[in-house]
């Protein structure tokens, strides 16, 4: 009985042993689902790590959802916005879809009567505003293009040129130039030096054989696109335009004072165009949206970079500092031709091995138009994709300009001849607009007095102040509502169809037969304009 009575003791032992490594197991299980319960609660709403326990009692720290999302985000906080693989892939499509570089749609244009007059497809004249060229023609315009504004390739970028410094509904478009040439800046081909003076005669004064008064000049319109962050400056701009000239974009408040004016400047005289856009980190995320989900902002993702950036464009106008410029085409260079004679843009005599280089801008608020050189350096612009020949030196791009070593490209919109301020004489000054004055004797045109008909180039832009003194007289403006000019060319600060060269290329794919029948016929006809 002692035996039997061992055993039965045994085998009690044994279950309690059993039951009490159950409840151990149940507790330590137990106590991992409660201690993972929690673990989940936090996960769903806490920031940083959590510390899951498997089965086996290990633990193993977890980022929670809130992190997880944050690190998404950090990558792409809009997935719906394009990548940079897919933006440069669009970009790529692009570049075999069309020609080149250069226009997709010409845009709408205006011809009414004398005060509007169209150069070509899409471009026209506003000779009642000073110093003033339109794109874009809303309601009233008429012309080719499906759209009222133009659409321009620029390697491969695809930019909608509206509200260019303009905020109204009909001219949507508006390109400012600098005031015409007043007799008070010289320019030394021989040292690349630009003088403005105190008044044209001391500027007349201080000429010599290679220093000479600008009487006459073109200016040089073109449309320059970079890649920029938008971190950088905290600022979206619609449709990456830093010269957008209305205050509100689909609901959004924009301001013009968040970038220094000479963001949004056409050239380094203008001091008055500021560009509209609004405080990226303003922003909600709705109206984020607004400017991610559309193509036509030009906003993609870096993912290298972890940035967003905005390819942005704005329109500069050059002051000329003659009627020559250098390399804005393909030219024909001959055995032994210097390629920056074609390939650099700017004024100068290559043989003397000085030059006024047209500078890029980009991104940055502080520029200068053209710069004195002896030899081009990368933040020059160039004609791109030159193939030299042994005679001349061709464009494979149609005409795009880019500068090395920097993410800025450019196509040619327009040289402009600019008439003057002095007065009008058929020999001494052809450009002139304003009349002739013989103080307290006789003002008109320069028949009209012996002293007019026998004056000087150099007099032709001197005021006479005092009596007996002969000169201009304060005419020749839109403003004064007088000319000295013969011709249509009336005022110094209105800009004419007839004196804009177009220099806008189609981008896109054209029959050769067709385009030369059209331009034929519009030379016949006198509208052809470049």
């Amino acid at each position: 009985m002692s035996t039997e009575l061992n055993n039965a003791v045994t085998a009690l032992q044994n279950v309690t042993d059993k039951h009490e490594q159950l409840n151990a197991q149940y507790k330590g299980t137990h106590d991992a689902l409660a201690s993972n319960a929690k673990a989940m609660t936090d996960w769903q709403t806490q920031a940083g790590t959590v510390e899951l326990t498997d089965q086996n009692g290990n633990k193993h720290p977890t980022p929670t959802l809130k992190t997880l999302v944050e690190q998404a985000q950090s990558v792409n906080p809009h997935p719906d916005v394009m990548s940079k693989a897919q933006f440069d892939a669009l970009r790529q499509m692009r570049k075999q879809q069309y020609a080149g570089s250069g226009f997709v749609e010409w845009g709408k244009h205006i011809e009414v009567s004398n005060i509007h007059k169209a150069v070509n497809e899409g471009f026209y004249s506003h000779i009642t505003t000073p110093n003033m060229l339109r794109m874009a023609r809303e309601s009233d315009g008429t012309g080719i293009s499906t759209p009222s504004f133009p659409i321009v390739s620029v390697d491969g970028v695809l930019h909608k040129m509206d509200r260019i410094a303009s905020d109204s509904e009909f001219n949507r478009t508006g390109i400012k130039f600098p005031p015409a040439p007043d007799g008070t800046k010289t320019y030394d081909s021989a040292t690349g030096t630009v003088t403005e003076h105190s008044d044209a005669e001391v500027a007349f004064a201080s000429e010599t054989e290679t220093n000479k008064v600008i009487t006459s000049r073109k200016d040089l319109v073109f449309l320059e696109s970079w890649h920029e962050k938008i971190a950088d400056k905290d600022v979206v701009y619609p449709l990456g335009n830093v010269q957008y000239g209305a205050s509100n974009y689909q609901g959004i408040t924009l301001l013009n004072n968040l970038v220094a004016q000479g963001y949004s400047a056409f050239g380094e005289w203008d001091q008055s165009t500021k560009g509209y856009g609004v405080k990226w980190s303003t922003l909600t995320d709705e109206q984020k949206a607004v400017f991610l989900s559309e193509p036509e902002h030009n906003i993609y993702f870096d993912p290298k970079a972890k940035a967003y950036i905005q390819v942005r464009y704005r329109v500069r106008v050059i002051e000329g500092l003659g009627d020559d410029w250098q390399g804005r085409s393909s030219l024909s260079g001959g055995a032994g031709a210097s390629p920056y004679k074609s390939r650099y843009l700017g004024h100068g005599d290559f043989s003397t091995g000085v030059w006024q280089w047209m500078q890029p801008r980009g991104s940055d608020v502080d520029y200068q138009d053209l710069t004195s050189s002896t030899l081009p350096d990368q933040k020059i612009f160039q004609s791109a994709n030159f193939h030299a020949g042994s005679n001349t030196v061709t464009l494979d791009d149609s005409g795009l300009w880019r500068v090395l070593g920097r993410d800025i490209t450019a196509v040619p919109v327009a040289l402009v001849q600019r008439l003057n301020q002095g007065a009008y004489h058929p020999s001494y000054n052809p450009m002139g607009c304003d009349r002739w004055i013989k103080q307290d004797v006789i003002a008109g045109e320069w028949y009209t007095h012996t002293d007019f008909i026998n004056a000087s180039r150099s007099t032709a832009f001197f005021e006479a102040i005092q009596s007996g003194e002969s000169g201009k007289q304060r005419a020749g403006s839109i403003g004064s509502g007088l000319t000295g000019r013969p011709d249509q060319y009336k005022y110094h600060d209105a800009i004419y169809a007839g004196q804009v060269e177009d220099l806008r290329l189609n981008a896109n794919k054209l029959d050769v037969n067709q385009l030369r029948e059209d331009t034929m016929h519009k030379a016949v006809s006198g509208t052809l304009r470049g």
